[in-house]
């Protein structure tokens, strides 16, 4: 009796010293379903984020869940940010984010960022109408992606209603033993290496990590009903956006590599590069392209926009080199469409 309890002594001492090492190196809490449908799901209120596994970052998510130095009134947001783990932006601290970043140039706007994990431009489409609706952008509604070779059978299901929303585990059993880092974390790695054998690339509670999809190196002749459905998908999202009045970007930010010789590399396809630029802009949405952006990046200054210190060269999330030249290039196209409604 003295060796069980001594045991099960041991055994909450362990659990408590990982707890507290997971702690400090990688913690992403529990995320909560989104009643709103403005996302598929929210952090909870304050909820503390740690992350040493790549890039170095610790902060305290806002009172709604999401990223933000500050929360404006719902009522009062000029631009609204939506997009996936690069918005969310766990990767950079929290002065170094793309948002924070346009907050800063432009003082006299309210910029709000509801980007969470997962949430490709897939979720974000599906969901634009649920978060213009709740926070009605009076100005920007503006969307991140990194790839523009998209899937027709997902694009057809965003359409049709049927796309599935990123699950939560809000309740029961597993909501409280999420609440032990320790726990959290080894089934966040068990759940990991199921999906990696099933060729699935998100787990359940994958937090901190997105798909990253490839683009298709292969120049390819696009069907008709491919780009029928891109257009009629980018479409709906300029629906849910024309209610509020304000313009949609998309921007993309294009996965590189270096080659052999020292160039940079850009995966994307050309083709269907041409075809979501000229869907955007069948839609009246403005498409931000950052490909000649990041090559000048690396050509000039011998830097990625993805990657970090801790990461292979050049993979993973955006870094702040990344976040700083798109708020740069958002703070100019948000200038010259303030400049030209003026004229």
């Amino acid at each position: 009796m003295k060796w069980l309890f001594k045991a099960v002594a041991a055994g909450i001492l362990s659990l408590a010293i990982l707890s507290a090492f997971n702690l400090i190196y990688s913690f992403s809490g529990i995320h909560i379903a989104n009643p709103s449908g403005a996302t598929d799901y929210t952090w909870q209120s304050g909820q503390p984020k740690s992350n040493m596994t790549e890039g170095f970052s610790w902060l305290l998510m806002d009172e709604n869940g999401f990223r933000n130095k500050k929360v404006p009134s719902k009522s009062s947001v000029n631009i609204l940010m939506m997009g996936s783990s690069h918005m969310e932006a766990l990767n950079v601290s929290k002065e170094e984010d793309c948002t924070s970043l346009l907050s800063e140039a432009l003082p006299e706007m309210s910029v709000y960022n509801i980007g969470m994990s997962g949430h490709t431009l897939y979720r974000c489409v599906d969901n634009a109408e649920a978060a213009c609706e709740v926070y009605s952008p009076s100005d920007f509604l503006i969307l991140e992606t990194d790839a523009v070779a998209l899937s027709e059978e997902e694009m057809s299901l965003v359409l049709s209603g049927n796309a599935a929303a990123i699950p939560s585990y809000d309740s029961g059993l597993l909501f409280y033993l999420q609440k032990i880092p320790a726990i959290k974390w080894i089934y966040k790695q068990c759940t990991d290496w199921i999906s990696l054998s099933k060729k699935v690339t998100a787990s359940p509670l994958d937090s901190l990590e997105d798909s990253f999809p490839e683009e298709t190196a292969n120049t390819t002749t696009l069907s008709s009903e491919y780009q029928d459905t891109l257009s009629s998908f980018l479409g709906k999202l300029q629906e849910a956006t024309g209610k509020t009045g304000c313009q949609t970007v998309i921007f993309y930010h294009p996965p590189a590599s270096a080659a052999p010789s020292g160039e940079i590399l850009f995966s994307t396809d050309p083709v269907y590069l041409k075809a979501f630029a000229d869907a955007c802009a069948m839609q009246d949405i403005l498409f931000l392209d950052m490909t000649e952006d990041f090559a000048s990046l690396y050509q000039e200054q011998h830097l990625f926009a993805h990657g970090f210190s801790n990461t292979a060269v050049g993979s993973g999330h955006l870094n702040r080199y990344g976040h700083e030249l798109i708020a740069r290039r958002l703070f100019e196209i948000i200038q010259n469409v303030q400049k030209e409604s003026l004229q």
